[in-house]
């Protein structure tokens, strides 16, 4: 019998309403100071706090379990159950003004997402799924496209700057011969637009579990497929490919022979 995950997605959404109007206000005022973390990536106060936020009430509504974020790091319980949390994703887009970026908050048991939100404020969208009971788009249930041919795929992809370095700088010329549109939308957004069936691929050479985790069990629970570009199931090999399911393969080994 599949675990019923309500009372873990009724928490995420309503804590979701409340960290919306906080970043998305932000957002608007252009009223934040930008610092530089060890690893050079930009990082505001606002993702420092939204972060902060967020642990803290899970730590109240959920105080056995562990918690990953991307601002704060790992917070171990002895627990199966780890939310793993990004804050803003897509700093670089909230730094210029750009509107895609989100919230994303997932429950993982034995490091498999189960139950995930991406909050979306200033594109006034917001996906969910939890495992068994299918995915959602604004309340509305979704699924993936059936596109069965490879010549038909619309992609999207993230930094086109770090496929080469991380060995998969062939398979950006080989997806553009192979399929009929790619562009790059990046970000949660790109495997959104796969779970809701409007494109057929998303794309990540780079990732971070945080950057993923509930992009995972909401493409799945859509109908998807969701591995790293080497092909493994896990929020943890690096990389990130997304698809409706039917050419996850093709499409994987335009990237891994």
């Amino acid at each position: 019998m599949t675990a019923n995950f309500s009372k873990e997605l009724d928490f995420a959404l309503s804590l979701c309403d409340d960290i919306d109007e906080y970043t998305l206000k932000s957002f608007e005022s252009r009223e934040f100071d930008v610092m530089t973390k060890a690893d050079l990536s930009p990082v505001t106060e606002i993702d420092q706090e939204t972060e902060l936020r967020i642990r803290r009430a899970i730590s109240i509504s959920f105080p056995q379990d562990s918690i990953e974020g991307e601002e704060h790091g790992v917070e171990t319980k002895n627990n199966s159950r780890n939310w793993v949390v990004d804050p803003i994703d897509g700093t670089k887009n909230f730094l210029r003004g750009v509107p895609i970026w989100g919230t994303l908050i997932a429950l993982c048991i034995d490091d498999q997402p189960v139950m995930g939100v991406v909050s979306a404020p200033s594109l006034h969208r917001r996906w969910w799924a939890s495992k068994g009971n299918g995915s959602f788009f604004n309340g509305k249930e979704i699924h993936v496209s059936k596109i069965d041919k490879l010549d038909q795929v619309q992609a999207s992809f993230g930094n086109l700057n770090h496929f080469e370095p991380a060995g998969f700088g062939d398979g950006i010329e080989n997806m553009n011969k192979a399929i009929a549109r790619a562009r790059g939308i990046g970000d949660f957004w790109s495997h959104m637009l796969v779970a809701e069936g409007a494109l057929d691929c998303g794309l990540d050479a780079v990732v971070e579990p945080y950057d993923i985790a509930p992009l995972k069990i909401i493409v799945e629970e859509a109908g998807g497929m969701f591995t790293s570009l080497h092909g493994k199931d896990s929020i943890r090999d690096g990389s990130a490919i997304s698809s409706n399911g039917i050419l996850h393969e093709e499409l994987r080994h335009l990237f891994v022979n």
